[in-house]
């Protein structure tokens, strides 16, 4: 699978979530990309507004294959695994680490995240998914306030002059591959992957039998069952297709 033809560049756009929601609409291929140097009204999962420097971010939706509905929750995982493996490739010495689902963090802060919405697809129980790579680069332009504290660039991280679209071309090469990994050897493959550059010590605040629950993920099976360890040692299995976080 190539990701990254059609390839439309943009300045600044409402969000490339939407652009590509339109697109795909309209009938481009899988594998078209969207990027952008800027947004007006990104946004992140639920509902979180994302907003970064012009120009210093790796900012792209590209339109993925038709999946199962059932299978949906899986992109995102893989979408994941792409671009910290991706961010890894561009620039080998970031010890970057994913935390569930999507999260790619290094040196403790958060590098990058991962937004998959859907939109039915033609065929009848399948949906077309729009993924959204956010990845902060460059580190001569100031992170937002908001974000600050919390975030890291790849560049201040790894102490060296990196460029946006080496980046993007690694994680959209990634990406193309896990999605053949995916298609060929099922999840099993993906899972035993994103485990290995899991943060075995992240927590996330997850809603457990309706209440916020910060916990590490233990285990994701190919059916959608994840295993998680609260702080006091206690363990619930939820599925990830019903998983809801909390503020974290």
């Amino acid at each position: 699978m190539t990701f990254g033809s059609p390839l439309y560049r943009y300045d600044t756009v409402g969000s490339t979530q939407d652009v590509a929601r339109d697109l795909a609409r309209a009938g481009e291929p899988p594998g078209t990309v969207v990027t952008a140097q800027a947004q007006r009204t990104g946004r992140g999962r639920r509902g979180k507004t994302w907003q970064f420097p012009r120009g210093a971010n790796v900012c792209l939706t590209t339109i993925g294959p038709a999946v199962p509905l059932e299978s949906a929750w899986q992109i995102a995982l893989l979408a994941g695994l792409a671009a910290a493996e991706g961010v890894r490739d561009a620039a080998p010495e970031a010890a970057v680490k994913v935390r569930f689902p999507n999260d790619v963090f290094l040196a403790g802060g958060k590098l990058g995240g991962i937004l998959v919405e859907t939109l039915p697809a033609g065929a009848v129980g399948f949906v077309i998914p729009l993924i959204g790579v956010g990845i902060n680069v460059k580190a001569d332009v100031p992170l937002p306030l908001e974000i600050a504290r919390s975030a890291v660039s790849l560049e201040a991280g790894v102490g060296r002059v990196v460029e946006v679209r080496t980046v993007e071309a690694a994680v959209l090469k990634r990406l193309g591959a896990r999605w053949e990994e995916w298609e060929n050897d099922g999840f099993a493959a993906t899972a035993t992957a994103w485990k290995r550059l899991a943060d075995p010590d992240a927590l996330r605040t997850f809603i457990v039998a309706d209440k916020p629950l910060p916990c590490r993920v233990l285990e994701i099976a190919p059916g959608g069952e994840v295993t998680l360890e609260a702080r006091g040692g206690e363990r619930h299995q939820i599925l990830a297709s019903q998983i809801l976080f909390g503020d974290d």
